[in-house]
Order: structure tokens, then sequence, then C-alpha cells
């Protein structure tokens, strides 16, 4: 019978495990990318990166103006709403036209001040 040293064992095994490791990593799917929008017409689904760095799933319903951002935890093993509120809400907080400063007139006529 044949004795192999220490030495070449454990090269052979180390070998073997590169190998192993190699095609594990070659027959990995695909990751899934988060820039898909689909639109239906009740429903717009539309998948992004958070500010926190994951990934979202913003609904819309068409029908009724609400957003709904849903994200998953991976501490609950969950699926999370975020938030809800109505895409109005995006505006708000923006200056109405007959409020601007003259700066902001971009053809370059001059408006009357306000009385």
């Amino acid at each position: 019978m044949m004795m192999i040293d220490k030495k070449s064992f454990v090269i052979g095994a180390l070998c073997a495990t590169a190998v192993l490791l190699l095609a594990a990593n070659l027959m990995l799917p695909d990751p899934a990318s988060a820039a898909v929008a689909v639109k239906e017409r009740d429903y717009t689904a539309v998948t992004g990166r958070t500010t926190k760095g994951g990934e979202a799933l913003y609904l819309t319903d068409n029908r009724t103006g609400l957003l709904g951002v849903f994200a998953y935890d991976s501490g609950r093993g969950a699926i999370t709403t975020v938030a809800v509120r109505a895409v109005s809400d995006a505006f708000t907080g923006r200056t109405p036209a007959r409020e601007r400063d003259e700066r902001d007139n971009r053809g370059g006529e001059r408006t009357p001040p306000r009385r």
C-alpha cells in the first residue's frame, strides 16, 4: 500500500477545494437587478435602491394616487412597509409660480413687483 505524506495530502485537499469553489462560483445565478418598472392599468411597480443602500419596491395605485414603499427586513424575515403617502405629497413645498423671485424667470422678462 502506498503511503502519502501529510504535506502532499494537504496540497491535494486544497487543490480539490479550489476546483470545487471555482465550479460553484461559475454556476451561481445572476443577481437580481433593481431597475425594473411594470405599469398596468391600476398599479405601477418600480424597484430601486433606498437611501440606506437596500432594495425597495415602490407601488403606485394609479386610481387613488397613493404610493407605497416596501422593503425586505432581514431581521424579521419579512417584507415591511416603509411608507405610504399620496403622490401629490412629493410636489408640496415648492413655491407656486406666481410667488417666484424674478431671478427664476427664464424668459428674460422682468416680472412686475407684487403689490
